[in-house]
């Protein structure tokens, strides 16, 4: 006697189709979230970047506040832009230096110069107000990567593009104000970002 027997096959695992299409899913989404990490690893750099250029700029936006508040009416000298000056922007006399309320040996008067050199704004600070060429000072980069400076000066009643200047007079009239605009250099110049800012300037004696 024959007794018919069925027999279920089960079909365990996944078919080479189904792999196929998991392994294909897995790598769209494998590479969307690589192309999310990227932009993101790039955002956070761009934006700590920025970050530091703000930092920088705005040290270097304290210099200025703090000198020109300080600027006597000792010498005022400004770039002439049909003459080589050394990369000199401006010249002023300031008082209330630093190193004077530290130290009785130095003077409360002294000389500062702003200066371009190789895309970078220098501030100068010269040990003796009445300084030559030979007058020892200290120099340091306020800000790097900068371009295109100008400055216009405040009388009083209007903006002007340049001021009459006065190296060595023991009375000269300072400007108003001051406004300092230049560029931040960048790969794509039409990109770069163009900062501007307005000092009142000083006090006189």
């Amino acid at each position: 006697m024959t007794i018919a027997s069925n027999h279920v096959t089960n079909q365990d695992g996944f078919s080479l189709v189904e792999m196929l299409v998991a392994v294909f899913l897995l790598s769209v989404v494998s590479m969307i979230s690589l192309s999310v990490m990227s932009n993101f690893a790039y955002a956070n750099q761009m934006v700590t970047e920025k970050m530091g250029d703000l930092g920088k700029i705005e040290r270097a936006r304290d210099y200025f506040r703090t000198d020109l508040r300080e600027a006597i009416n000792r010498g005022f000298f400004v770039q002439d832009p049909n003459i080589d000056n050394d990369g000199l922007l401006f010249r002023i006399t300031r008082g209330g230096a630093e190193n004077a309320k530290i130290d009785d040996a130095y003077s409360p008067v002294e000389m500062i110069e702003y200066r371009i050199h190789e895309k970078n704004l220098i501030r100068r600070s010269y040990l003796r107000p009445q300084a030559t060429e030979n007058t020892p000072y200290r120099e340091y980069v306020v800000l790097e990567n900068v371009a295109d400076i100008t400055l216009k000066f405040y009388d009083g009643f209007l903006w002007q593009d340049f001021w009459i200047n006065s190296q060595n007079s023991q009375a000269v009239t300072l400007p108003r104000a001051l406004e300092i605009s230049w560029f931040i250099v960048t790969d794509n110049k039409k990109d770069a970002p163009e900062f501007s800012v307005r000092f009142p300037i000083g006090r006189a004696i």
